[in-house]
């Protein structure tokens, strides 16, 4: 693998050098060649995934008890190794007795404890319930709660945390209208109980469409709104998008679409809504699919498309086979990282496309602004959490995998850019390689003018590990260094380059 850096010219002769990875590559000192395999001894099946500010990496799913569906959290540390201190054994396993368990999301308070929540099922009634547990920092439960409507099934969908660490969770409830379900919103206090200032007991249920309402991701927005993406349905037509946003007392905002939601028809297929991200500006980025079909939306603050962004506020991309969303994320300030996954007989694959703010595929991003990774995964929707990214511009991936169902983490480089140097007044047009690095590496580059250089390595504690070059004086033109790494521990490392007026950094990665 080889690494170019190139360099750019400003208005101030300011310079920049450019480290660049072959995006989604394996992360090489993660786990073994970049993945970590952990079998609970129950064919597991993973949902979700949050990294802790400390790198810690939470990961939540199903597995299968004998005839029962409980579920599973386990805890890893930065390395992919199990965290030990998690429960003493690095992951928690439980049921709920007769029921089947599906707890879908996980949500992390400031203080490490988190929420879990999903819905518990009762094969053979009526009788679904809405269900959040919360536990503290080293998994153990704190509290826990079951919410249902007098009659029906009950189901949970998206959640998220508020600035209050209050708990929003989304989904549908069966309607009081007829033979239909209504859009539910539940909050739940910090410790662990509904809300009772907030709609009947904690909950509110809103009805759109005339045949079937469902919510699927949730956000609080940066005035204190609350916005809600899901489906709808009239009668017997298609699954449409809907958006709607409530103040923060759980009422409709009438101001936003039509008396406080928006309905979005994509085409000839049923829409599925799935991820959702708030701009700067203020307007909503909403990631959906159906069938073939990854779709972009970006809605103003009063619930229009924004005619602005793709053709009349839409994006659809086309891939080979099946193709679910799965994360949003804005990158740099302005680009839009889509992930999501395509089955293609029998073959799943992570997919990830990068778009400019107006919407435009980024060419810049992989192949034409997206990247394919063949997995060995569960072909189904519910196998794989969505990519999580970390502040080192590394991507990691939790799924299920396929034949045995073992849970599999993954971590990929997705970023061209790993770090940037600056000098004034030098030019350079290096190279490094190889990167990553088994016994040495090389860098090359030439100076415009005489400069006084350093060189030197640090670990991400900021602790100095070796001094290639201290001050040395080198003359304008071409220069070349082997840099030794014998003895240096398998990791992630900073290359600190200097010309004694400005500095900037550079990952590398010893194996």
């Amino acid at each position: 693998m080889r690494f170019k850096i190139t360099l750019l010219n400003s208005l101030f002769l300011l310079f920049s050098m450019l480290v660049f990875s072959q995006q989604g590559a394996l992360d090489p000192t993660f786990g073994e060649d970049g993945i970590v395999i952990t079998d609970l001894n129950q064919n597991e099946f993973v949902f979700d995934m949050v990294i802790q500010p400390d790198g810690k990496i939470l990961v939540l799913g199903g597995m299968l008890v004998d005839s029962s569906f409980g579920y599973f959290i386990a805890r890893y540390l930065p390395n992919g190794s199990l965290d030990m201190s998690f429960n003493n054994v690095g992951y928690v396993q439980d049921t709920f007795g007769p029921y089947q368990d599906v707890m879908t999301r996980i949500s992390l308070l400031p203080d490490g404890s988190f929420f879990i929540s999903g819905r518990s099922i009762q094969v053979g009634s009526q009788d679904d319930k809405v269900v959040a547990l919360k536990f503290d920092e080293v998994g153990q439960q704190l509290s826990g709660v079951w919410i249902n409507t007098t009659s029906g099934n009950d189901v949970a969908n998206g959640a998220v945390l508020q600035t209050d660490e209050k708990l929003l969770i989304t989904g549908a409830s069966p309607s009081s209208t007829g033979n239909s379900t209504d859009i539910s919103l539940i909050r739940i206090l910090s410790n662990g109980l509904p809300d009772a200032s907030f709609g009947n007991n904690g909950r509110i249920t809103t009805h759109v469409g005339s045949n079937y309402n469902s919510g699927s991701a949730v956000k609080q927005l940066l005035n204190g709104k609350i916005i809600v993406a899901g489906e709808t349905r009239e009668g017997t037509s298609n699954n449409n998008i809907v958006l709607l946003r409530y103040n923060s007392n759980g009422t409709l905002d009438t101001s936003f679409g039509n008396s406080g939601y928006t309905i979005t028809d994509t085409g000839s297929l049923d829409d599925k809504t799935v991820a959702m991200q708030e701009l700067n500006n203020g307007n909503i980025l909403l990631g959906a699919f159906n069938g073939t079909n990854s779709i972009l939306l970006e809605y103003t603050n009063n619930g229009a498309l924004n005619t602005n962004f793709g053709t009349g506020g839409m994006v659809t991309t086309n891939t080979e086979g099946i193709y679910g969303v799965m994360s949003l994320y804005i990158r740099d300030g302005s680009k839009i990282l889509m992930s999501g996954f395509n089955t293609d007989t029998n073959q799943t694959s992570l997919v990830l496309f990068q778009f400019h703010s107006n919407g435009e595929l980024d060419e810049s991003f992989g192949n034409s602004g997206m990247i394919s990774i063949s997995l060995n995964a569960i072909p189904a929707f519910t196998g794989i959490s969505g990519i999580k990214l970390q502040n080192d511009g590394m991507a990691v991936l939790a799924y299920s995998s396929l034949q045995p169902s073992d849970i599999v983490l993954a971590r990929y480089f997705i970023s061209l850019e790993l770090g940037i140097v600056d000098f004034n007044d030098i030019q350079l047009h290096p190279l490094i390689y190889p990167n990553p690095i088994a016994s040495e590496t090389t860098l090359e580059y030439t100076l415009s003018q005489a400069e006084t250089i350093s060189i030197t390595l640090y670990d991400f504690s900021g602790k100095l590990i070796r001094t290639f070059l201290s001050s040395e004086g080198k003359e304008a033109g071409d220069h070349k260094h082997t840099l030794a790494f014998d003895g240096i521990a398998t990791g992630n490392y900073v290359l600190k380059l200097s010309n004694g007026s400005a500095t900037r950094t550079i990952q590398l990665i010893k194996k």
